[in-house]
């Protein structure tokens, strides 16, 4: 049988094609997350230069102080993993305070779950211990902090770019196409700005209030970790539907390994939290923010979360928005 030329270069297409497909993905994620970013800062950078403030003024004070946050979310991290160590070595005592106070309810049963409980925490702890101070651990961990704030620099080099000369940068890339689709385009692009800005500020907004709520919640209780769950609760927040889930039973977990006597407060306070959220600050902040229809809303999660994972699910709904506006142009 003979193969052909032709055949042989659709299948080193493909091979190629989905060797750099993650990179590709990866790069057009950052210069999304840019115009995201930009597009959020944009309404407030009018508004000062408007004041007499030089443009480029303002954009270089948002930056300094995402700078500052980005330096911030380090000085967290570290205390973190601190933690989570101490964590691991408090792990067997933890659990077997946890039966003691299960004691009445387990009867004769207690001796004998708590032997098996202590073998699997010793053996969990070891693992553990042996996964966080490996070579290879702390290697892996160095280099994904590494690009973590090497995507960060990128995406603040690309969103200052975006927004020193905005209108310019628009018009540019409305040239990429025919004449006749250039007016088009140029109103897509401001459309798309004014709707992802929109959708930032107010679900900035809605983690900030989140982040508060929670971290009043748990430095009342006195739970460990208050501040490093309340930080990621207000990230979740971004992720519709599942995320505030998800802040609920990390800080459940939480509670329920260091003060397991409030664990239920906590969980109760988690519910009211997210009440609050779903149905007083979300109707009222995101009204005639995100037009879409909730079941698209759905759809696109759990597709943007099942093809690239976290960042799907975070950009799910800017790229629906994205999506929706650019259908509705081509209609017209």
């Amino acid at each position: 049988m003979k193969i052909s030329f032709k055949l042989l270069f659709i299948v080193f297409l493909l091979v190629v094609s989905f060797t750099i497909l993650p990179k590709v993905l990866f790069v057009f994620f950052i210069f999304f997350s840019s115009f995201l970013i930009s597009s959020a800062l944009d309404p407030f950078v009018i508004f000062l230069n408007n004041k007499g403030i030089p443009r480029s003024v303002t954009i270089g004070g948002f930056f300094i102080l995402m700078l500052c946050l980005l330096l911030l979310l380090i000085i967290t991290i570290i205390p973190f993993f601190r933690e989570l160590i101490a964590l691991t070595n408090q792990l067997p005592r933890i659990l077997d305070k946890s039966v003691m106070a299960l004691k009445p309810l387990l009867g004769n049963n207690t001796l004998a779950i708590n032997n098996n409980i202590g073998n699997i925490s010793k053996y969990t702890t070891q693992n553990i211990k042996n996964n966080i101070t490996s070579i290879d651990t702390i290697s892996k961990t160095a280099l994904g902090i590494i690009k973590i704030v090497s995507s960060f620099i990128s995406l603040i080099v690309l969103s200052i770019y975006l927004l020193v000369d905005k209108d310019q940068n628009y018009k540019n890339f409305s040239e990429f196409f025919p004449n006749d689709y250039q007016e088009r385009v140029l109103n897509t692009l401001y459309a798309t700005e004014k709707a992802l800005g929109k959708w930032v500020q107010a679900q900035l907004l809605l983690s900030v209030i989140v982040f508060a709520m929670y971290y009043l919640s748990m430095s009342i209780l006195k739970i460990n970790f208050a501040f490093t769950i309340s930080l990621l609760a207000g990230f979740l927040e971004v992720i519709p539907i599942a995320g505030p889930f998800i802040s609920a039973t990390i800080a459940f977990i939480i509670a329920l390994l260091f003060r397991p006597d409030i664990a239920i407060i906590m969980l109760i306070l988690s519910f009211i939290i997210q009440e609050t959220e779903a149905h007083l600050l979300v109707p009222k902040i995101m009204q005639k923010v995100n037009n879409i229809n909730p079941i698209i809303t759905i759809l696109s999660l759990i597709l943007g979360t099942e093809l690239f994972g976290i960042t799907g699910a975070v950009l799910s709904v800017p790229l629906a928005t994205t999506a929706q506006i650019i259908y509705l142009s081509l209609k017209k």
